[in-house]
């Protein structure tokens, strides 16, 4: 399997990566659990949201999907649109 180094840099790919603006209210975070071994990279986004944030999602219809995906969208449901805390690993959500 080919290394991020080792693979061809898209034609449309920016010359950088454009400075974004701040979202005023939102806090995030990222880091390295070490979940990639032998390899230093950030693995885990945590985002902290203002009260009243409003947030939706878009889950898969797979049949072998995780029982994350379907806690995930029970909360989302529950919470009636609102959430105060976003967690984001790496991985696969479906399951075999």
């Amino acid at each position: 399997m080919a290394t991020a180094t080792e693979l061809p840099v898209s034609p449309l790919a920016p010359a950088r990566f454009p400075v974004l603006p701040k979202v005023a209210g939102i806090e995030a975070v990222t880091h390295s659990l070490g979940l990639y071994r032998g390899k230093v990279r950030d693995d885990l986004l945590v985002m902290h949201f203002p009260e009243g944030a409003s947030v939706g999602g878009i889950f898969t219809m797979s049949s072998t999907r995780s029982d994350d995906v379907d806690r995930c969208r029970a909360a989302l449901k529950s919470g009636g649109g609102r959430a105060r805390v976003l967690v984001v690993n790496t991985g696969n959500s479906n399951a075999f």
